[in-house]
């Protein structure tokens, strides 16, 4: 029984970090399916099958020519469990086609090579995970210690011909790097100014190609890299200008979103919305425009559409006249303060509306408007329609 719960947590531990693994029975032959045929795209054999299970009493680490790591665990009934493919560092694109070179990959298959490890799970608090390994191998196996066996690289060229290759290597390498980064620089400044169709068209590029999910590929790697979208958004819609009430919003909205994926995102759909969001945050909240009073007025509005929004209450919240105010912000945003308060308490209610929260009665206070009939009235004459049918539209669609 104890050295069953010990497996079972070791299990946990490894379908936490995403790593695949199945138990072989003796005799032990490869098959394509435990890399995801990763080989077998790439024209590699797997050669050296039978030094995964040369410890046969303690656990081992095997590190293929790939750098592609795998754990091996020997178990009763002439029984082992194989763990992996994994990482234990981020691809370096560079490395990876000089890799390419040196085993004889043919170039329309190098690319292929970057669209797998980046999908791969990756272990990059690696002192801690053998820690763990030799705290599970010391209570299942009685010893503390683990093998590690490097497999040797196949195909060797001749070190003149490696010269010559690794210099076209790594032109091809800088110059689609480089591409990559101007064309990722021209998506951003698209989101800075707001231009959703521009900045998607920069993005579905076909420099980004090994960065969509071409081959089957790991949750955790496809959230990593929405992730990393997020972030880069988040600071082209800053730089226009948006205040971080909006950006921690809506940058909290997504984060929370990709944390919730329970099946592989389909990344191209995902980071479209995400595009699309950013850029309406910058056509509608851009403040390069206003004075900095005016901008402060509508941050704090935004900030608080549920408490007192009264030109008085505003004015003496800001020390300035009341009538200054007004006539101010009617000069910079080509509408009165009343009328901006309502249009932004209505969009909020949409908002609301659109992710069901709450009862609509619940959503008008969260709006400022807790009278549930005059906010109804306000918002028929917006939308046409009532909140109620409003939501059932969203509902059915």
């Amino acid at each position: 029984m104890f050295e069953t719960n010990l497996l079972n947590l070791f299990f946990d531990f490894l379908d936490r970090l995403e790593i695949r693994r199945r138990i072989l029975h003796a005799p032990y032959q490869w098959d394509d399916s435990y890399d995801f045929s990763f080989r077998q795209n790439l024209g590699l054999a797997m050669k050296d099958f039978d030094r995964f299970f040369s410890c046969p009493d303690q656990l081992c680490i095997i590190t293929d020519e790939l750098n592609c790591h795998y754990l091996v665990l020997p178990l009763p009934r002439s029984r082992h469990l194989l763990a992996g493919p994994y990482l234990t560092q981020s691809p370096d694109f560079l490395h990876m086609q000089q890799l390419a070179t040196r085993l004889g990959i043919k170039d329309d298959r190098k690319m292929d090579l970057s669209s797998f490890y980046i999908h791969f799970p990756r272990v990059l608090e690696r002192g801690e995970f053998e820690s763990f390994l030799h705290a599970f191998s010391k209570s299942y196996l009685g010893r503390d210690d683990f093998a590690q066996i490097r497999l040797p690289l196949s195909l060797p060229r001749p070190t003149d011909l490696l010269s010559v290759q690794g210099r076209k290597t790594e032109q091809a390498a800088f110059s689609l790097l480089e591409d990559r980064y101007a064309k990722e620089a021209e998506g951003l400044r698209y989101i800075t100014e707001g231009n959703a169709s521009a900045a998607e068209a920069a993005f579905t590029d076909h420099v980004f190609d090994s960065l969509e999910n071409r081959a089957p590929s790991s949750l955790r790697s496809n959230k990593n890299y929405l992730i990393v979208c997020n972030t880069l958004f988040r600071k082209a819609t800053e730089a226009a200008g948006v205040h971080p009430y909006y950006l921690n919003e809506i940058s909290r909205k997504f984060a929370i979103r990709i944390e919730n994926m329970q099946e592989l995102p389909q990344n191209y759909s995902f980071r479209r919305d995400m595009i699309h969001q950013y850029c309406n945050l910058v056509q509608s909240h851009r403040s390069g425009d206003q004075s900095e009073l005016i901008s402060r007025v509508n941050n704090y509005i935004d900030a608080n559409l549920d408490g007192d929004l009264s030109l008085q209450f505003i004015a003496n919240y800001y020390s300035v006249n009341k009538s200054y105010l007004s006539t101010r912000f009617k000069k910079e945003m080509g509408q009165t303060l009343s009328s901006y308060i309502l249009d932004r308490r209505l969009d909020r209610a949409i908002y609301l509306l659109n992710i069901d929260a709450g009862s609509i009665q619940e959503i008008a206070v969260a709006c400022g408007i807790p009278d549930l009939s005059y906010f109804t009235k306000l918002f028929h004459r917006e939308k046409k329609m009532t909140p109620s049918q409003y939501r059932k539209i969203i509902r059915s669609s």
